[in-house]
């Protein structure tokens, strides 16, 4: 076998078992997204707290769970929690309006009921055009709830040393 067809049967293995770029599906958050955080307990205890499903708080209760979603899959989990959500929507954005932390990441307007505080998500406008917006979402979302989580923690302790 000649050098050259050796090297293209071996680039074509490896380009097999890496798969192409194109060919993999995206994830809907980068790796900072996709790390295991605080964040991910604040969450996950919020919906505790409101009674939401195993099922849907093990799968939607973890910013750091949705960001290693696909779309396909993300859509998937909120169909079937779809009774739900709006418990995980106040839980994700602690009843805060982040329509302009969305709206600086360039979510449309079309998708900003996700980021408004009310919980309400239409169903019926979730499609691909804005799962594709899930990243940025899910990154204000996460601001947000670390911004909580250290403000609850800062005041919490000033509160118990001034009651001791």
């Amino acid at each position: 076998m000649n050098k050259s067809v050796f090297i293209f049967v071996l680039a074509s293995l490896v380009t097999l078992a890496r798969g192409y770029d194109s060919d993999q599906m995206p994830l809907m958050g980068d790796k900072d997204l996709q790390q295991l955080s605080k964040v991910d307990d604040t969450l996950r205890n919020c919906c505790v707290r409101r009674k939401v499903g195993d099922k849907c708080t093990n799968t939607l209760c973890s910013l750091s769970g949705v960001a290693l979603m696909t779309s396909d899959a993300l859509r998937s989990n909120i169909l079937q929690c779809k009774p739900q959500m709006r418990d995980i929507l106040k839980c994700a954005t602690k009843l805060n309006n982040l329509t302009s932390c969305c709206s600086q990441r360039n979510v449309p307007d079309g998708c900003l009921n996700v980021c408004d505080g009310s919980g309400r998500m239409s169903l019926s406008k979730l499609s691909i055009s804005c799962l594709q917006y899930s990243e940025p979402i899910v990154r204000c979302f996460g601001e947000n709830l670390l911004f909580h989580r250290k403000n609850t923690l800062v005041f919490g302790a000033s509160k118990r040393m001034r009651m001791n």
